[in-house]
């Protein structure tokens, strides 16, 4: 089911989760966050300034291991316990016209450098979309902190490719409330 009227209960997602070890990936270029981005894709990069302050790049960093970004009203993530590991899948659920779109995604790497932190998820085969998604925090030398943002995408549902402009619009808009989100945690978090 990818879509329903009611968000699924705790017990159909735990069961659901519990049968997808074996969940394919729906694109080839596994990775491809870290570099250039292939062919054939709609790319996305964003970065929004969201902290001034040295504290900040670590609480920007709990931030997203604690799912920060997908806290914004209409994005929903199972589960919701804190934590990043490579092969952890994750369901996120988007409210579209009043229905739950649900999406799986698996962790495909990790990054923890003194500037950089973050991850990559990307897209299992019952997602709408396929491709990758780097979800990031930088510092630079001035403690400016940034959330980024790198994606690359296209459809993988039939109305995902009927409805492009409009999908494409929806993924304008979470990566700009995913913005917004980490800017709220951290603030809440001073």
């Amino acid at each position: 089911m990818r879509v329903s009227l009611a968000f699924p209960t705790h017990s159909f997602l735990v069961s659901y989760l519990q049968n997808r070890s074996q969940a394919k990936f729906s694109y080839p270029e596994i990775g491809a966050t870290k570099g250039d981005f292939p062919k054939g894709y709609n790319h996305d990069r964003y970065q929004f300034l969201i902290g001034s302050q040295p504290s900040d790049f670590h609480k920007a960093k709990n931030a997203l291991v604690n799912w920060a970004q997908f806290k914004n009203g209409w994005v929903e993530i199972f589960p919701q316990q804190p934590g990043i590991q490579v092969g952890r899948e994750v369901l996120v659920f988007f409210k579209l016209f009043g229905l739950w779109w649900k999406n799986s995604c698996r962790i495909v790497y990790l990054v923890d450098q003194p500037d950089l932190f973050g991850f990559a998820y990307g897209t299992l085969s019952d997602h709408v979309e396929k491709g990758e998604e780097f979800f990031g925090v930088t510092i630079d030398k001035d403690h400016q902190v940034y959330f980024v943002l790198k994606a690359f995408s296209k459809p993988n549902y039939w109305l995902a490719k009927i409805c492009l402009p409009l999908t494409r619009k929806f993924q304008r808009r979470f990566a700009r409330d995913a913005g917004n989100s980490m800017r709220k945690w951290l603030e809440e978090h001073r």
